[in-house]
């Protein structure tokens, strides 16, 4: 992370020399490079998935392996604890900002992530001599997807030799959402018996709102590029986690997290 530091140090100095100030109307889109406040999801996120036993009321609903009557932490399983842990070239978004004034800007940025696997259905397969036909297998279906956008406003500060640098402090809010849904189709025969055909379909999802205060430096080049750094000194959000087995009631469960000095991100951009 020191070795991170100092290389985007270098850089600001680079172009401190030939920076611009910004003006009013000035439109700015970035690149946002780093950490990302996103859900980490992944192909293992079966904790938004119901589990639960269908010939017995013991445990199961909730979040967890269905072992015990107590569910696992919230946090855990949403991988709060991991939120911003991307290296600095993951790609964590797109920034959109409107300077009002020169030193007064609005802020929106955006980032989405989707997944869909079409269902197959299981094909029988033939049991014959000198030659068998073999089965195929069916293939659940799977959508999932997450949406993060954040809206927000900055004070710009002008600084340096030129004052042509800018820091800037501000504070932004936003929403994200997190959602896998299941749908298996045919499946074929389970010992012995043939399955009647129906559909069978089960949801999770994580919803959260985010608010922070942020800070960062930044400096234009004479040709256009933004070169920008950005921390969270103060952050805190508010998540709901939420599955739902198919006929019965929905499982809820909510974490609430605060953080002090987090998400650094590096911004690449252009103004116009």
């Amino acid at each position: 992370m020191k070795r991170i530091s100092n290389v985007l140090t270098f850089l600001l100095l680079a172009v401190a020399p030939c920076a611009m100030a910004q003006e009013a109307g000035d439109i700015e889109v970035s690149l946002i490079l780093g950490n990302s406040t996103m859900f980490q999801q992944s192909t293992q996120d079966i904790y938004l998935l119901p589990k639960y036993n269908n010939t017995s009321a013991t445990p199961g609903t909730g979040i967890g392996d269905a072992i015990s009557d107590q569910s696992a932490d919230p946090g855990l399983y949403l991988n709060l604890s991991q939120v911003g842990s991307n290296n600095i070239l993951n790609v964590a978004g797109i920034q959109g900002r409107y300077f009002l004034a020169s030193n007064i800007d609005v802020n929106l940025s955006f980032a989405m992530n989707i997944y869909a696997t079409p269902s197959k259905d299981y094909v029988e397969g033939v049991e014959s001599s000198p030659v068998a036909v073999p089965a195929q297998r069916y293939i659940q279906g799977r959508l999932q997807s997450n949406l993060q956008f954040n809206v927000g406003g900055d004070y710009h500060f002008k600084v340096g030799k030129n004052n042509n640098m800018n820091a800037y402090a501000g504070a932004n809010v936003g929403y994200q959402l997190g959602r896998i849904q299941t749908t298996n189709p045919y499946v074929g025969d389970q010992n012995g018996e043939q399955v009647t055909y129906k559909v069978q379909s089960q949801a999770g999802q994580v919803m959260a709102i985010q608010g922070s205060i942020v800070g960062g430096i930044a400096a234009q080049t004479n040709f256009g590029l933004v070169l920008g750094i950005e921390v969270a000194p103060v952050a805190y959000q508010y998540s709901v986690y939420q599955i739902g087995p198919s006929g019965f009631q929905t499982y809820k469960a909510n974490h609430h997290s605060f953080k002090f000095f987090s998400n650094p991100q590096l911004k690449l951009g252009f103004r116009f």
